[in-house]
């Protein structure tokens, strides 16, 4: 996933965590709700200084809107986990979920 799509996802999933629509986030960062949304979308690419006022909105450092790493590997992780077990016969499947099990009481 291409960077500013992750910068997307991560806009909307603050702004949706702080309960604002996209029109008080626009408002509380100086900009407009059409422009905020054009953003989540991945239509436009900010710059520096209005992903300033969006982390002012928000309420939010600046890195907070740009620490997807590992929102990124956990997406992959479960894409290449979601692959495997499509791939697992019932037997397989079985044995693993009996794993996991044993995982989880044993921490």
């Amino acid at each position: 996933m291409n960077q500013q799509k992750l910068f997307a996802r991560r806009l909307r999933r603050l702004r949706k965590a702080a309960k604002l629509s996209l029109d008080a986030a626009g408002e509380k960062g100086g900009l407009s709700g059409k422009y905020w949304g054009e953003v989540e979308r991945g239509e436009k690419s900010p710059t520096l200084e209005k992903i300033a006022a969006m982390a002012k909105a928000l309420d939010v450092p600046i890195y907070a809107l740009v620490q997807f790493d590992r929102e990124e590997e956990q997406q992959v992780l479960r894409k290449r986990i979601n692959g495997a077990l499509d791939k697992a016969s019932t037997q397989e499947l079985k044995r693993i979920y009996l794993y996991l099990l044993d995982t989880a009481d044993s921490t």
